[in-house]
């Protein structure tokens, strides 16, 4: 049996996209708080924002842990838990935005 090696490719695409999601989500919060303070918005929709950030920052900063200690001791357990997330964190634009539009429309 050959041995199996950890996916370099994949390494340094987890590496980036932890320094990515670092940056965006600084931005994000900067937006928020700008959003917040200048313009009129009610403070139900605040709360809300803030708390899915907050899930869906969690749920990257699983997803991309998940990914690189799968990815470094081979295990395809946590390889899958990661790729369950990114699953999630692709559908999860889509479907939200969807969603807003039906509850705008009514």
């Amino acid at each position: 049996m050959r041995p199996r090696f950890s996916s370099l490719p994949l390494q340094l695409t987890l590496f980036f996209d932890g320094w990515f999601l670092l940056v965006f989500y600084v931005f994000e919060l900067c937006l928020f708080v700008y959003k917040a303070l200048v313009l009129p918005y009610p403070g139900r929709n605040v709360a809300a924002e803030l708390v899915l950030l907050v899930f869906v920052a969690i749920l990257d900063a699983m997803r991309v842990f998940l990914g690189v200690k799968g990815n470094l001791t081979k295990k395809n357990v946590s390889l899958l838990v990661s790729l369950v997330f990114t699953s999630f964190h692709l559908l999860w634009i889509p479907l939200s935005c969807s969603l807003a539009d039906l509850c705008t429309e009514s």
